[in-house]
């Protein structure tokens, strides 16, 4: 017999909208707490799909501060998710 945790994580793994909104909460709560508050006021998760991470700024001086953070930002989320990681980062 299963448990249900087994269950809802199988549930989980096949319903691959569910998973990814899922992950998108994880990466919402990671932005806000592990990211400056300047930068997490000026940059806002929108969307994860496909290991992609969508994000928002609220300038253009911010959108060049995501492009030279690329690499860093990837890194620090991948760190702190289990079961997927971010491979890209659109703005």
């Amino acid at each position: 017999m299963q448990r249900i945790s087994e269950i809802l994580n199988q549930f989980i793994s096949d319903n691959e909208f569910l998973a990814e909104s899922i992950n998108l909460e994880k990466i919402k709560q990671i932005w806000q707490e592990d990211f400056p508050p300047n930068l997490s006021q000026n940059i806002s998760v929108v969307k994860f799909q496909s290991n992609k991470l969508y994000l928002h700024t609220s300038s253009s001086a911010w959108r060049k501060e995501v492009l030279l953070r690329k690499t860093e930002i990837i890194s620090k989320i991948n760190e702190k998710l289990t079961s997927v990681s971010i491979v890209d980062l659109a703005i």
